[in-house]
C-alpha cells in the first residue's frame, strides 16, 4: 500500500470549492480504496488508533485453582455501541468501501464485502464471523431503508445532510437529483414523512426545521424519518427549475424501471393499482381519453396489466393526459411558471389534476 488518504488532509477545509468537488466524490474515494480504516475508540479524531505499545487491561477471576479470563470481547456489539455507527458521515464508509480494518481498545478486526470471492475475515481467537459488509443498494425499498437508518444518525454540523448522503445517494440514482430527492422516482420519493407521528405540517414546527432546505425535501427535517412503502402510481408531473435559465426540467420516470405492482406483489393485487388508475380515467382527472375503452370490468382491467409492463409505458400513456411534458408550446407549466420556479432557490413545481366522484 503506497498511500493514505485522510479527509482531513486531503481535503482543505478552508476551502469551499474543494471541499463540493471532493465530497461528489467520496464514493469513489471508498470504493477505489484498498482499505478503509475504522477508529472503533474516541468520540473525535483527537482520539488516534490504539497502538501497540501499552498494555491492554485483561479481565481474570480467580476461583479456587481456576483462573478464569475474557480472551476478548464481541467485536459486532463492540462496532455497534461506537460513537463511529452512530456519525452520519461514517455510513459512506461502510456502504462504499470494499474492505474496513476495525482498530478496537483491545484489538483490530477485518471485513469485505461478502460477494462470493472474498470471504469474511475469521479471527484466530474470536470464535463467530465478523458482520460482513452490505451488498450494493439494488432496488427502492432498499434505498428507503438505507435514508431512513441515515435520518437517525448524529451530525456535528447538520447543514451537511446532503454532504453526508451524498455518495450513497449518487452510487444508487446518479447525478439526477435535487435537494437529496431522486428525480426518476419523485412520485415516491415525496412520500417521506417524521418519524414522529403528531409533527404533520413542518411549517408549524420551526424548532424541527433544518435551515437551507425546502419543506418538500427529507433534508429538511431535523430528525429521523420514515417511507411510506406503498406501491403507487403518480397522476401528476414534477419539474425543477434549470439553474440560470428560463425553463424547466420535467423528472421523468426511469425507462425500464417496473410498473410498482405485479402480479404475485405481497402487499397488495395489481388489479387494485390498475383500477384505480382507470376510475380516475372515466371520472375526469386526465384531460384526454385513455389508451383503452375503459369499463369497470376485469378484462378492462387484465389488458391495462398487460399494456403497462413498465412504469414508463403507463408514463408515455398518461403523457397527453397530463400535458405534453417533452414539448413546452403544449407543457403543462407556463412560461409565467418557469420565471416563479426559478425566482428563489428550492422551488419545485408540480402539475395535478382533481375530480369529484
Amino acid at each position: 500500500i503506497c498511500y493514505l488518504w485522510a479527509d482531513q488532509l486531503c481535503i482543505h477545509q478552508s476551502d469551499e470549492a474543494e471541499k463540493e468537488e471532493q465530497y461528489g466524490q467520496m464514493d469513489r474515494i471508498y470504493e477505489c480504496a484498498f482499505c478503509t480504516l475504522v477508529a472503533l475508540v474516541g468520540g473525535d479524531s483527537d482520539q488516534g488508533l490504539p497502538g501497540v505499545t501499552k498494555p491492554r487491561p485483561s479481565y481474570r477471576m480467580q476461583i479456587g485453582n481456576i483462573a478464569l479470563a475474557l480472551q476478548t470481547i464481541d467485536p459486532n456489539a463492540f462496532i455497534a455501541n461506537s460513537k463511529w455507527c452512530t456519525r452520519g458521515w461514517t455510513l459512506q464508509e461502510y456502504r462504499l468501501s470494499q474492505q474496513l480494518l476495525y482498530f478496537s481498545a483491545f484489538d483490530i478486526h477485518f471485513t469485505t464485502r461478502s460477494d462470493g470471492t472474498r470471504p469474511g475475515y475469521k479471527s484466530d481467537i474470536y470464535t463467530g464471523n465478523i458482520k460482513g459488509l452490505p451488498e450494493p443498494i439494488n432496488s427502492l425499498s432498499e434505498y428507503w431503508k438505507v435514508l431512513e437508518h441515515y435520518s437517525t444518525r448524529d451530525l456535528s454540523h447538520t447543514e451537511d445532510i446532503l454532504r453526508a448522503w451524498r455518495s450513497i445517494l449518487q452510487k444508487a440514482h446518479g447525478t439526477e437529483t435535487y435537494y437529496g430527492m431522486p428525480l426518476h422516482h419523485m412520485d415516491k420519493a415525496g412520500l417521506w414523512c417524521p418519524r414522529t407521528p403528531y409533527l404533520t405540517n413542518l411549517s408549524f414546527h420551526q424548532d424541527v426545521r433544518r435551515d437551507g432546505f425546502p419543506s418538500w425535501s427529507w433534508a429538511s427535517y431535523l430528525g429521523s424519518i420514515t417511507h411510506f412503502s406503498m406501491p403507487l402510481a403518480g397522476l401528476a408531473v414534477w419539474a425543477i427549475p434549470i439553474e440560470g435559465e428560463a425553463r424547466v426540467s420535467i423528472a421523468e420516470p426511469m425507462s425500464n424501471m417496473p410498473f410498482p405492482l405485479q402480479r404475485g406483489d405481497d402487499i397488495l393485487n395489481p388489479r387494485w393499482l390498475v383500477a384505480a388508475i382507470a376510475i380516475t380515467w372515466m371520472e375526469g382527472c386526465m384531460k384526454t381519453q385513455s389508451p383503452l375503452k375503459l369499463e369497470r370490468k376485469s378484462a378492462t382491467f387484465n389488458a391495462l396489466e398487460r399494456r403497462w409492463s413498465t412504469y414508463n409505458q403507463y408514463w408515455e400513456d398518461a403523457e397527453d393526459a397530463f400535458g405534453s411534458y417533452k414539448d413546452e408550446i403544449n407543457s403543462p407549466f407556463s412560461s409565467e411558471d418557469y420565471k416563479t420556479a426559478s425566482s428563489e432557490t428550492g422551488r419545485i413545481l408540480l402539475h395535478g389534476q382533481s375530480a369529484k366522484f
